[in-house]
């Protein structure tokens, strides 16, 4: 039961984040185009029951979040947009803001954020600056000297693979991980490794530490079409609950950005080659 209660807190916490970005019907802008009345789409969308809705400061643009692991009733936020970024510790049922910390330099754009439990630190993405900033969770303090530069061209979405869901997912993920990286990776240290999107269809991931990409999986494509999946944007990693017919697993939930879908991946247990076309949606 509690197993299947975080899958489904989890998977209302994305909704959250979907619902305050801009949206629009289909994929539009993202290059490709869904038909929500087809039969296709129907085979693959997930029904879901809207169980609860909260107050949120509308002037968030939200770009990352997680639930607080000490208290699942907070969020941890980024908002993003020049010379307005900030990351911000909300009360889920009031939408209060309980602290904020106003994004330095000013011109950075925030994006996907990830708790690093080893330092109980959060790491922030930036946009298109190539750099990741840290901050206390406790009091959202920056920790100065502590920036990861990354040198990617974009960043978008973050997301943490703890140890026990990266060694469920072991065989897997051994194709897609770079030669030697899991050596490089500390037991005794959480997460395992972070997932990483950038606007494309493409996740890579990350070292926890440096954020030096260890592996990638193969790109992201559209269920129906094979088309490319791009504007991946806010991650999840969500545990998918136990059944009589399969063991827990971890899933890989998305939205996609322009739109009202989140995509829906069993990628990160797939190990055959088409496993990336394997995706499902919550509409």
């Amino acid at each position: 039961m509690m197993e299947k209660m975080q899958f489904l807190f989890a998977t209302f916490v994305l909704l959250v984040a979907v619902a305050v970005i801009f949206t629009y019907e289909g994929f539009g802008r993202a290059g490709v185009v869904v038909d929500k009345g087809s039969a296709c789409f129907n085979r693959y969308s997930i029904p879901f029951q809207l169980a609860s809705s909260y107050p949120h400061d509308d002037t968030t643009f939200t770009q990352g979040l997680f639930v607080d692991p000490l208290n699942s009733s907070r969020l941890y936020e980024s908002s993003g947009l020049r010379f307005r970024s900030r990351l911000q510790h909300t009360e889920l049922e009031t939408g209060r803001v309980l602290a904020a910390a106003s994004i330095q330099p000013a011109s950075l754009f925030a994006e996907g954020i990830a708790y690093r439990a080893f330092d109980d630190s959060i790491i922030l993405l930036s946009w298109s600056a190539g750099r990741a900033l840290t901050f206390d969770r406790a009091n959202l303090g920056y920790r100065d000297g502590q920036d990861i530069m990354y040198g990617d061209v974009e960043a978008w979405g973050l997301a943490a693979l703890s140890w026990s869901q990266l060694e469920s997912c072991t065989a897997a993920l051994q194709p897609w991980l770079c030669p030697g990286s899991r050596s490089c990776l500390r037991r005794e240290e959480e997460p395992a490794c972070f997932l990483m999107s950038n606007g494309s269809n493409i996740i890579t991931l990350r070292h926890p530490r440096t954020l030096e990409v260890i592996g990638s999986f193969p790109p992201l494509k559209h269920p129906c079409s094979g088309e490319a999946l791009s504007r991946l944007n806010e991650l999840e990693v969500v545990m998918r609950p136990a059944t009589d017919h399969r063991k827990a697993s971890p899933e890989l939930w998305a939205n996609v950005w322009f739109s009202d879908i989140i995509s829906r991946d069993e990628c990160l247990c797939r190990s055959d080659k088409d496993r990336a076309i394997r995706s499902s949606w919550a509409s």
